[in-house]
């Protein structure tokens, strides 16, 4: 083959992709390649350049460049459509992060068991324990509760629910209240309830259903005064 067929084919090439879409028209046109290692070996590459004033040497290599680059980026950079395993993943995941209730649930929670007073753990007494909850804010499996009512019964004294805040954790299965009480006389005093779920937790959790947890002791406590245990005690969902 000689260097002026080689070299007019590589021109007309060139041309015909400046003509239209230039990235385009390199990709559909098979020969690039191969014209390329055509020049390059037709007669020997220094036969070729001897023969090739300076001047006309610098555009050709100009060309060839321009064409590997442009040939090989575009060989490379191939746009992949299919859908991949990450994205499979990802809806997997959203599907099991659903929260199990949404803002604005209400529940009661309900247990009975034993006091014990901290000074002396010999001393019981028995427990009653009777309280309201809304979720005021819910994250994936976490809820913080806001505890507006109820009653706490130690004995024959009778404890008033002023106030409290609570945290609901699906994952770990805990839940954490404290809880502001007033007693008879008008006395505030600071109930903590820590419990772990002993049931499995529900995908969903609507009105009617419950979970059970147990309160345990040293944890749940009425501060200074009492340590509580209450098993097997019962979250409602009321609304």
């Amino acid at each position: 083959m000689q260097i002026k067929e080689v070299t007019g084919s590589v021109a007309r090439i060139l041309f015909s992709c400046l003509r239209g879409n230039y990235v385009e028209r390199l990709v559909q046109n098979n020969s690039i390649k191969t014209l390329l290692r055509q020049v390059i070996r037709a007669n020997g590459c220094s036969r070729m350049f001897k023969k090739l004033g300076d001047y006309r040497r610098l555009k050709i290599i100009a060309v060839l460049s321009i064409l590997v680059i442009v040939a090989s980026a575009v060989t490379v950079a191939v746009p992949v459509y299919a859908k991949s395993d990450h994205s499979v993943k990802s809806e997997h995941s959203a599907q099991s992060r659903a929260t199990i209730f949404g803002k604005g649930a209400s529940f009661t929670i309900t247990g009975t068991g034993t006091t014990y007073d901290i000074a002396d753990q010999t001393k019981t007494a028995n427990v009653d324990l009777r309280l309201t909850a809304t979720a005021e804010k819910v994250t994936v499996g976490v809820a913080k509760l806001s505890v507006s009512g109820g009653t706490l019964k130690v004995g024959s004294d009778t404890f008033t629910v002023e106030k409290g805040t609570g945290r609901l954790n699906v994952h770990s299965k805990k839940i954490l209240l404290h809880i502001e009480l007033k007693d008879g006389s008008g006395k505030i005093w600071h109930l903590i309830l820590y419990g772990k779920m002993s049931s499995s937790i529900l995908k969903t959790f609507p009105n009617g259903s419950s979970l059970t947890v147990d309160f345990m002791k040293p944890q749940s406590k009425i501060a200074g005064k009492w340590f509580l245990s209450i098993p097997s005690a019962t979250i409602t969902r009321s609304a």
